[in-house]
């Protein structure tokens, strides 16, 4: 029996290829052509139980319609005494020689636990930024108290919630037997989180839209633009 013909799918505009891409790709298929994947939902709580995602990985992949992926979604709002924390990451000329890349953590105004540091280490991308910037959260936050972060990379938040996961499982190879790519970053994350889960606190994601004016992560960016033009750190 043959193989059978390739389907073709028409889109109007270059945006609406890109969203169905966001929607539909693997996560090494978005990376490799420069897009951020749009699969996460408005709001990702980490469970800790057995450490596995909130919902099942097998339904997370299911393919969906596209939908617009710069439309707002509402933030879901955490119980009381939750400490919600804005992060960013910011990368000048992302993937270029030379790149400068920094994160930013933001508590709240005035709030001295605010944070700006330069990207540590190869390569300066935004995506390590983003993880770096949660990661830091988690870190300068009580270990035992409910946090909510609160970013607009989708990336990092299946990272945290999802992928992690089943790359753990498979020792952190990807499908094509390749290793994880951030995984030094991801590795210590999703560390972290489990550490808070054994501590009784509970770490929950919210995607946020970004350049939207949320004051929250509007904070967030700044932090991690001045973080990026910090000395780059040996």
């Amino acid at each position: 029996m043959g193989a059978s013909k390739p389907k073709y799918k028409k889109f109007n505009t270059q945006h609406e290829a890109e969203a169905f891409i966001k929607e539909n790709a693997t996560p090494e298929t978005c990376e490799a052509l420069g897009l951020k994947s749009s699969q996460a939902r408005a709001s990702h709580p980490y469970t800790g139980a057995a450490f596995e995602p909130a919902e099942p990985v097998a339904k997370e992949v299911k393919p969906r319609a596209p939908r617009n992926v710069f439309e707002s979604e509402p933030i879901n709002e955490p119980p009381s005494g939750t400490l919600k924390i804005y992060t960013d990451g910011s990368s000048l000329a992302n993937g270029q020689a030379g790149s400068r890349a920094g994160l930013g953590v933001y508590f709240g105004r005035d709030d001295e636990r605010n944070h700006s540091e330069r990207l540590p280490g190869e390569p300066q991308t935004n995506q390590r930024a983003e993880l770096m910037a949660m990661l830091r959260a988690l870190e300068i936050a009580p270990l035992t108290q409910d946090v909510q972060i609160l970013t607009d990379s989708q990336y990092s938040i299946k990272c945290a919630t999802v992928w992690a996961v089943t790359w753990e499982r498979k020792d952190w190879k990807t499908s094509s037997g390749g290793g994880v790519k951030n995984q030094d970053i991801i590795r210590d994350l999703l560390a972290k989180m489990k550490e808070r889960t054994k501590a009784g606190a509970t770490t929950t994601f919210q995607w946020v839209k970004g350049h939207a004016n949320d004051p929250g992560n509007n904070e967030a960016d700044r932090l991690a633009n001045i973080g990026s033009r910090m000395p780059a750190v040996v």
